[in-house]
């Protein structure tokens, strides 16, 4: 995943906030949040075009309080040279208890 990213790559979804540069965004993407090392992802639907890519991703898997099943939707800004951005959507109320 790393070297589909630009050196100066962004990501954001709303577990982890703001992560900047090459090696914390492939870290954000691969790496499943604390507690969820099961994590499985699906890709459910992807939409490319000149510029951006869509993916809706269905994750599952155990964490430490259970079970867990959610959509997550990521929204990636690609330019000439690679992945500029990427920020991750999902409706907290479907995330799993206190392991997020």
């Amino acid at each position: 995943m790393g070297r589909l990213l630009r050196s100066d790559a962004r990501y954001w979804d709303c577990l982890r906030g703001d992560v900047d540069g090459r090696e914390g965004v492939a870290a954000a993407l691969t790496e499943p949040a604390e507690g969820h090392a099961g994590a499985r992802f699906e890709m459910e639907t992807l939409a490319v075009d000149a510029g951006c890519a869509v993916a809706e991703l269905r994750v599952s898997g155990t964490a430490t309080s259970g079970p867990f099943g959610f959509v997550m939707t990521e929204v990636y800004a690609i330019e000439h040279d690679g992945i500029a951005s990427c920020r991750a959507y999902i409706d907290p109320a479907e995330l799993p208890g206190p392991a997020y």
